[in-house]
């Protein structure tokens, strides 16, 4: 977002509250992803070796470290990899809403991360990272009694909450730091029976099972994240209706007229209400049972992992939900910045827009195989302009109390099948972090997404976003993990705290190597369309390195 619109949000903000009720749905709507506006160029990349870069070429393949306190980690989700589960996910696909899943070996099982954690945290530690990032299943462990009984949902089922906190000893045993999240995009089967979040019910009994859980795994935990892109979440589900339990609602399942309030409206509101109950549960216990002994470890942060995008209206006119889109990306962190011990940035890349809102293709810019544009320059972007808003702002310091937000980059990762744009996309994106860093922008980690191919929402198995391959005719054996080469990269990375010039100019030879070769998508030339299978496409002759000074201005 340029300084203009930053400058203007709070101006813009109080224009739209003093007008109706539907011209304030937009304002909803667009706390749903944080966008910035750019313009568009690209640039040819020369395929000479290395020894023959020009000096702006060795400008872009300059190396870089992070301090030692940096964190790096790994991150995952109970409904990417755990198995035996009955979630409505699951269900989902069961009536055929997830693409390339009954085409897939057993799709059910997903990573075995339930019955055979060890293999995935075994992989965790040979990458030498400190963190990892992981859930739990609010379904797995609450009864559908919970749905009629306020009393069942603080009863945990016995043998899901033992081996749930197995899994937690074990990934203490490998000296990994626990980023814990609470609510990853999966509802249980009972809630989503009764409107999940739109239900205020139902967000009151999370909160219940909020309480419920920490004193279990308190001792393990060093950090939580209560939800995931909640604001994702709410669009996906309630406005879209794509997600499970959901019905294409559109803008007026965002509104609120008078005794009307759309689900999506309802649902947001109560889930940012339910944030504040948990993370002040969260304090609560976790303190009391730090100093009652039981160990000696500071109390537990508490954060939410927030979904940011960037882009870019292709309108002239700059109208409607576009325009919204990238004029308002922080409402939901605005509601809850006083009660966030860290905010967590998931960044993927950049979405372009038509006037009504939909996805577009631009041929001058380069995809992942799932469809994003991949634009490192974005990540900084993103950081700068959360630090300069939550920690250089009146407003929000004194809602703080004076207090820095620190910033994690908890989920940045691509769907790369071939394993061609992975090193570079990892590299770009942490030369990004670096230059925030420079620009004194707290930024205390990054997770990258993520470890092993799994199940990807609606995309089903057809996005590879792993550092290794997956045979899933043999799961539960070790050797089903196939290593890609971005493992032992991202494995130097994470052990060292250091690129060095020569891993950042082979990593993008390698990209520049491929242009114009065959490559996968897993979407189709919509932009949105799932894919069974993925279709054939090809390599763009696009320069999108964080340092390339023509690109993205």
């Amino acid at each position: 977002m340029n300084n203009l619109l930053l400058s203007n949000v709070d101006k813009i903000r109080s224009y739209f509250n003093s007008k109706s009720n539907i011209v304030r749905c937009g304002m909803t709507l667009i706390s749903l992803f944080s966008f910035s506006c750019k313009k568009n160029h690209s640039a040819e990349i020369s395929q000479a070796s290395t020894s023959q870069m020009s000096k702006s070429e060795v400008s872009k393949s300059e190396g870089f470290s992070f301090p030692r306190t940096f964190q790096f980690g790994m991150a995952t989700a109970p409904a990417h990899a755990e198995d035996n589960l009955h979630d409505v996910w699951l269900d989902f696909a069961k009536k055929g809403k997830i693409a390339a899943f009954t085409n897939t070996p057993n799709p059910e099982q997903r990573l075995l991360f339930w019955s055979r954690p060890e293999i995935e945290l075994n992989a965790v530690q040979k990458l030498g990272v400190s963190s990892i990032r992981l859930g739990l299943d609010w379904g797995r462990l609450v009864s559908e009694k919970c749905a009629k009984s306020d009393a069942e949902c603080e009863v945990l089922e016995p043998t899901a909450l033992a081996n749930y906190i197995k899994i937690l000893q074990l990934a203490k045993d490998r000296k990994l730091q626990i980023f814990l999240g609470l609510f990853h995009h999966s509802m249980p089967v009972w809630a989503l029976s009764a409107g999940g979040f739109s239900n205020a019910d139902i967000a009151r009994k999370f909160v219940l099972f909020v309480k419920s859980i920490t004193p279990h795994v308190a001792s393990l935990v060093d950090d939580y994240i209560v939800f995931n892109e909640a604001s994702a979440f709410v669009f996906m589900t309630h406005m879209q209706g794509l997600w499970p339990g959901g019905k294409a609602g559109g803008i007026p399942s965002l509104l609120k007229i008078g005794p009307f309030e759309g689900k999506g409206s309802k649902a947001f509101s109560n889930i940012k209400k339910a944030y504040k109950e948990s993370y002040q549960i969260i304090h609560k216990l976790d303190t009391q049972l730090a100093h009652s002994g039981s160990w000696s470890s500071a109390p537990a942060r508490v954060g939410v992992a927030h979904i940011t995008l960037e882009g870019k209206d292709l309108s002239p006119q700059k109208l409607s939900i576009s325009a919204a889109m990238e004029s308002f990306p922080y409402l939901l962190v605005d509601d809850i910045v006083s009660e966030l011990d860290f905010l967590g940035i998931n960044f993927y890349g950049y979405e372009y827009f038509t006037p009504i809102g939909a996805l577009a293709f631009k041929p001058d810019r380069e995809y992942s195989d799932s469809g994003r544009a991949i634009t490192p320059k974005g990540l900084k972007n993103t950081l700068v302009t959360f630090h300069k808003r939550y920690n250089q702002t009146e407003k929000f310091q004194a809602l703080r109390n004076k207090k820095v937000l620190p910033l994690f980059v908890t989920e940045n990762g691509i769907a790369d099948e071939s394993d061609t744009l992975r090193p570079s996309y990892i590299i770009e994106h942490l030369a990004a972090i670096n230059a925030a860093l420079k620009e004194n922008v707290p930024v205390k980690g990054y997770f990258l997404w993520t470890l092993s191919d799994n199940w990807e929402w609606l995309d089903g198995y057809c996005p590879k976003f792993g550092l290794m391959q997956v045979d899933r005719t043999k799961l539960s054996l070790p050797e089903s993990r196939i290593p890609r080469a971005s493992f032992s990269l991202f494995q130097k990375i994470a052990t060292s705290h250091s690129i060095s010039h020569e891993m950042r100019a082979k990593a993008w030879n390698k990209v520049a190597l491929s242009f114009v070769k065959k490559r996968t998508f897993c979407r189709g030339e919509d932009q949105k369309s799932s894919l069974d299978l993925p279709r054939t496409g090809i390599y763009n002759k696009v320069d999108w390195r964080f340092d390339n000074t023509a690109a993205d201005e």
